[in-house]
């Protein structure tokens, strides 16, 4: 979990807890949008706050009582719960909005500097209609404060006035049911924190070197195989499209491959994780304007999202046999660089025809997915900030998938939205692949219109899918970073969206 917050599973009997600064008490609507109060009279306090309609209960409401010793009660506002009736959409979308209520909670904290807070899991029992998802609500809420403290700053030269606060929050509750949850949730912090520690890396402190070896030192760690291939042995493989991205860069390409192996004895499934890693992208010869430039160094997101949900899932000693290809390589102009009109081979052999140089992730993923064939997936799916067309179609509220199998696809979705990590699927209507096809090569790398560019980027990635895998990819272009509508992810740079989708999917594939 984030140095600059801890949660702490303590044991319900003797819960006095030692310099406690804030009792953190839920409080919830009903059907009617009132507040719902079973616990007998309301304090005072709170009762004049909805008296005179500043506190109403809805979702991300705060009311702070203050005690005269300058401690207190923060009454935090979770709305009225939804589709505990059978409505998946409905209440998962109210769940997020509670996973949001604890993010102001944690925003509360660091504005007012009270760094110890406490909560009841009775007072959420009592207040909650006794619903039967208490623990899915408890659990949301934590995970709002503790996805919130996050802060990526170590490259400032002067500390701040303030030195950063380091919280805590005490859950009191059954020890023996909640400490594994507060386990948990120190794993998914801790792998999100890699993603977005990845992704903010300037590009000239995170090359592709930089990340290969960063990735064999976790892999140490995390009880994961690596192995890191260098341009010598990318050539060895015939990884054409791969090195030629990389072709006018200075700095050499990598392909890290790192391997989860599940102890237990039942046979899993094997799941293929790839992530586009192109660790500076200015489009090459075919540049990219000058401004907002800046955050193309956010162009590895995928590797960083894949990297953080293999670290996920080895933490949860999943049963399932996990493979991630992370493909890295900067993307630069220069006198060596690839240019329009070039035809590369691709490691599967296929030839493809370079229309646009700024259209390199698909090359670093084809021969990457090709290339992951080794392992005999039973599934893959891949991620990358790829298409600048996801962005016109979806916004920044979900990110794009589209699959060539149905199962995989629901399932993906399902836990997406669960985890409010909404993944929205598009057609690949083999017509798509028409616009993708060259006069002069078998493939080329851009169509001629701006027209569908998300998918038939997507049907391009899919002619390197061997028949018969099921195949499921994921642009994840605008929702990988700058997501301060979300009030658990940074107000700039990585938001780490998808690592807990990925991980859970990596997970459960193939045990339903």
């Amino acid at each position: 979990m984030s140095s600059i917050f801890q949660i702490l599973a303590t044991k319900a009997s003797g819960t006095s807890i030692p310099k406690l600064d804030v009792e953190i008490i839920p409080v919830f609507q009903n059907s009617a949008k009132k507040i719902h109060w079973p616990k007998g009279t309301m304090p005072e306090a709170l009762k004049a706050a909805v008296d005179r309609n500043t506190f109403t209960g809805a979702a991300k409401e705060l009311e702070w009582v203050q005690r005269s010793n300058g401690k207190g009660a923060l009454y935090v506002g979770l709305g009225s719960p939804k589709g505990l009736t059978g409505d998946a959409y409905a209440f998962n979308e109210w769940i997020d909005q509670v996973r949001q209520s604890g993010a102001m909670v944690y925003l509360w904290q660091k504005r007012t500097r009270l760094a110890v807070s406490a909560t009841q899991v009775k007072d959420w029992e009592s207040s909650s209609h006794g619903s039967p998802v208490i623990d899915r609500v408890i659990r949301a809420f934590l995970e709002g404060m503790a996805l919130t403290a996050y802060e990526f700053d170590r490259y400032k030269s002067k500390a701040p006035k303030k030195p950063i606060l380091s919280m805590k929050l005490h859950l009191v509750g059954n020890l023996a049911h909640w400490a594994p949850v507060v386990k948990d949730l120190h794993d998914v912090t801790e792998a999100i924190t890699v993603t977005r520690e990845w992704s903010n890396e300037p590009s000239n402190i995170g090359t592709p070197e930089f990340f290969a070896k960063s990735a064999v030192v976790f892999a140490k760690k995390f009880g994961l195989r690596a192995k890191v291939l260098t341009e010598a042995d990318a050539k060895r493989e015939k990884m054409g499209l791969f090195l030629g991205v990389g072709q006018g860069s200075d700095r050499d390409n990598r392909l890290v491959v790192l391997e989860y192996l599940p102890k237990s004895k039942r046979k899993g499934k094997t799941v293929a994780l790839v992530g586009k890693g192109v660790t500076f992208d200015s489009g090459g010869i075919s540049i990219k304007p000058a401004g907002g430039m800046e955050h193309m160094k956010h162009d590895m997101t995928g590797a960083a999202t894949m990297f953080g949900a293999i670290l996920l899932a080895s933490r949860r000693k999943v049963k399932n046999h996990i493979v991630a290809v992370l493909a890295f390589a900067e993307n630069m102009p220069s006198g060596s660089a690839i240019q329009p009109g070039n035809i590369l081979q691709s490691r599967s052999g296929k030839t493809v025809e370079i229309i646009n140089t700024d259209a390199e992730g698909r090359l670093v993923l084809a021969d990457a997915i090709d290339y992951v064939h080794k392992w005999k997936p039973d599934v893959i799916v891949d991620a990358a900030t790829l298409t600048g067309a996801c962005g016109i179609a979806l916004g920044k509220q979900c990110s794009a998938l589209i699959s060539n199998d149905d199962e995989v696809s629901n399932q993906l979705q399902k836990i997406a939205f669960e985890n409010w990590e909404r993944l929205w699927r598009l057609p690949a209507f083999p017509e798509y692949l028409d616009d993708m096809k060259s006069t002069v090569a078998d493939l080329k790398n851009a169509n001629d219109s701006r027209m569908a560019g998300t998918i038939t980027a997507a049907m391009f990635l899919k002619e390197f899918v061997k028949k018969g895998v099921p195949w499921a990819h994921l642009d994840i272009a605008y929702t990988a970073y700058d997501m301060a509508q979300v009030p658990y992810y940074p107000k700039s740079g990585a938001s780490g969206a998808n690592v807990r989708t990925l991980a859970q999917f990596a997970g459960e594939f193939g045990s339903g």
